[in-house]
């Protein structure tokens, strides 16, 4: 019995981990659930693909400069996305299923490698409970598969330290290769993690090399074929377009960011001192014993060396480019002796899964997507002209375009057209009232520039924050 217990733990302890990983997911999913903009821009590209049969050659737009990132994330949403019937929640199942495959797939080509399994559980564990990792997972955009990624070839490069196998090698650098290419911001961690691939096996790198260099063109080829086709746009706009430009560079800003996004809800104690603590444990299990595990001393040095890079690079720390670090954090964590990781993993969970932090996650959304279903399945079930859409947002103040309202009513029955490609082709527009109110006299913004002069034809109230606001050109 004893040791059927110790040769299965391993495998309950999974069990647990992935069903807290999935309870902080899917609980009060429907209700809690903010569907909006760059999830309706997803759902738009993947809806018009499903219509159409022609597949996106582009994934979604950086949020620093004119560039996209690959189109292979739309191709991980799409099948989700048709089997669900358009499910506005598809993007969040698919991200659930695609993360327990990753952490299935460590966790079978480790399976000769108790210790570094039990690392993989660790780092795993992490990212259930951390807060900016659970909001991301209910809330999906296009970094949030980065970690998966991640977590792949960082636990599949112990092993090869251990032992070179050629499969795991060519799941690294596709892996690292995916990663990249759901999120630019993955670009230093997979870099140094590649890095470290080749001088471990310098002799094998001509082998690592051809097949980076495959699974980079895989990633990029729909882009590469858009570039093609369009005179190589991409790059020009590369070194001429516009660029959002990074206020919060300086160290102070970024400490003061990563602390905010890595590590919240430190009440009482201060995430300086979580921090302190962090390191302080790090450098006590480097030296009380004489030898460090490698694993350790690699993946402090990893951890080191990549937050040095993230205070020196010249942008802004965002909540979605933080997974590399986290990762990287993680990893160092699970290494450290029982008597500094076990205290640490205590204090976390005692931070992430604080009522305080939680509850606003699972707070009843501004409108619920059975609120705008139903709502706008009303209304299209009586308005049959074409139309514009745009909204008068009081949640991305500043966004008018409206791409979740497109969305939704266009699978509600609606002919929705979009005003930047077909300027006269509706004489209707819809202005959505999200969280705030439209004012027909004062309003102004690109939509209704183009639009041209309207009158105020009738309103639709769908909920004390939700309200559809009929104009007409005049």
């Amino acid at each position: 019995m004893a040791i059927f217990f110790k040769k299965n733990l391993i495998f309950g302890v999974m069990v647990l981990i992935v069903s807290l990983f999935l309870c902080l997911r899917l609980f009060r999913l429907n209700e809690g659930l903010l569907f909006y903009n760059d999830m309706g821009r997803d759902y738009l590209v993947l809806l018009d693909w499903a219509k159409s049969g022609k597949p996106p050659l582009l994934g979604p737009q950086t949020s620093v400069i004119s560039y996209n990132q690959s189109a292979w994330y739309f191709y991980v949403l799409m099948p989700l996305f048709v089997l669900t019937g358009h499910s506005p929640f598809a993007s969040t199942y698919t991200l659930l299923l695609f993360a327990l495959v990753m952490l299935s797939l460590t966790m079978w080509r480790l399976k000769d490698h108790r210790d570094l399994q039990w690392a993989v559980l660790v780092v795993f564990f992490l990212l259930a409970i951390q807060p900016q990792a659970i909001w991301q997972n209910r809330f999906v955009w296009n970094p949030s598969f980065v970690p998966y990624f991640l977590l792949v070839s960082y636990g599949l490069l112990l092993k090869v330290f251990r032992k070179w196998q050629a499969r795991d090698v060519v799941i690294i650098v596709f892996s690292l290769a995916m990663a990249v290419g759901f999120s630019y911001a993955a670009f230093p961690l997979a870099f140094i993690l590649w890095l470290v691939l080749i001088i471990r096996h310098r002799q094998s790198w001509l082998m690592i090399l051809g097949w980076s260099v495959l699974a980079g063109t895989i990633v990029l080829l729909p882009m590469l074929i858009f570039e093609l086709r369009h005179g190589l746009v991409l790059t020009k706009l590369l070194f001429i377009g516009q660029s959002t430009p990074q206020t919060a560079i300086g160290l102070a800003d970024k400490s003061r960011e990563l602390l905010k996004f890595m590590l919240p809800n430190s009440y009482g104690i201060g995430a300086e001192l979580v921090i302190v603590a962090l390191m302080t444990a790090v450098g006590a299990a480097l030296t009380m014993v004489s030898r460090p595990k490698r694993e350790l001393v690699i993946t402090a040095s990893i951890a080191l060396i990549l937050i040095g890079l993230t205070m020196l690079l010249p942008v802004n720390v965002e909540k979605h480019y933080i997974f590399g670090l986290l990762v990287s954090v993680a990893f160092m964590i699970a290494f450290l002796p029982k008597k500094a990781m076990l205290p640490i993993l205590v204090l976390f969970t005692s931070l992430w899964l604080s009522p305080n932090l939680l509850q606003p996650q699972y707070a009843r959304a501004i409108r619920t997507v059975t609120e705008m279903k139903s709502c706008y399945q009303q209304f299209c079930a009586n308005f049959k002209e074409p139309i514009y859409v745009s909204s008068e947002n009081g949640i991305l103040v500043g966004y008018h375009n409206a791409p979740e309202h497109r969305f939704l009513l266009r699978e509600a029955g609606c002919q929705v057209l979009d005003i930047e490609k077909e300027q006269s082709a509706a004489k209707y527009m819809l202005v959505i009232g999200d969280n705030a109110s439209f004012d027909p006299v004062n309003s102004v913004y690109r939509e209704l520039t183009l639009f041209g002069e309207f009158q105020l034809i009738d309103q639709y109230i769908c909920t004390d924050k939700l309200n559809i606001n009929v104009i007409q050109k005049l």
